[in-house]
């Protein structure tokens, strides 16, 4: 699904006026399908895994889209800003 929804975003055209913009996070650390996971100990090894020993936050990506909702960023259409916190090529 997430490829699907990745390639519409992309490759979707849109209008003079209009933005498409998805933002695809990480395990969101203080989200609620996290915290009620049965498996915490899975969570617990891939946070560990993380090169920045972390997850993202719900306040991170709130502060995303805050972002991208109110500054004038009116040529950002079109992409996946994915909040994994690696760098680009994946270490």
């Amino acid at each position: 699904a997430k490829a699907g929804l990745n390639a519409y975003v992309r490759w979707r055209k849109t209008g003079e006026h209009q933005q498409l913009v998805a933002i695809a996070p990480s395990i969101i650390a203080d989200a609620g399908m996290t915290v009620r996971r049965k498996d915490q100990d899975r969570v617990e090894a891939r946070r560990l895994e993380h090169p920045k020993q972390r997850h993202v936050t719900s306040a991170e990506v709130a502060s995303m889209i805050r972002w991208l909702l109110y500054e004038d960023h009116g040529y950002t259409s079109g992409t996946v800003i994915e909040m994994s916190g690696r760098p680009r090529d994946g270490r």
